[in-house]
């Protein structure tokens, strides 16, 4: 099973619907817009800016700006969303700990 750690679309390819997906190995291409992928894709992966959604299993650290992912990669925070992915990272994180209780 493949496990996902970030979803990244970047800015050339946005008029052109290529999504770039990074995985724990090999990194794929795919079509589509990232809001379908946001819709389908739900809990653990959240939209941290307006081309980069990331799972939370896969986040490290973060601060009000970035967010460092399990390979050592740093994505922005959008600052619409900065507020957001605190308070949902936050509840990712208790209901983690809760659920191994």
């Amino acid at each position: 099973m493949v496990r996902y750690y970030c979803h990244y679309q970047n800015q050339a390819s946005l008029a052109q619907n290529k999504l770039k997906l990074i995985t724990v190995s090999p990194e794929y291409f795919i079509n589509g817009t990232l809001q379908s992928y946001s819709d389908k894709l739900g809990n653990p992966f959240l939209l941290i800016h307006r081309s980069i959604i990331v799972n939370l299993e896969h986040v490290r650290r973060f601060n009000a700006n970035s967010v460092v992912m399990s390979n050592n990669e740093e994505y922005p925070i959008g600052r619409s969303q900065s507020k957001s992915f605190k308070d949902v990272y936050a509840g990712y994180v208790l209901e983690e700990i809760q659920g191994r209780g």
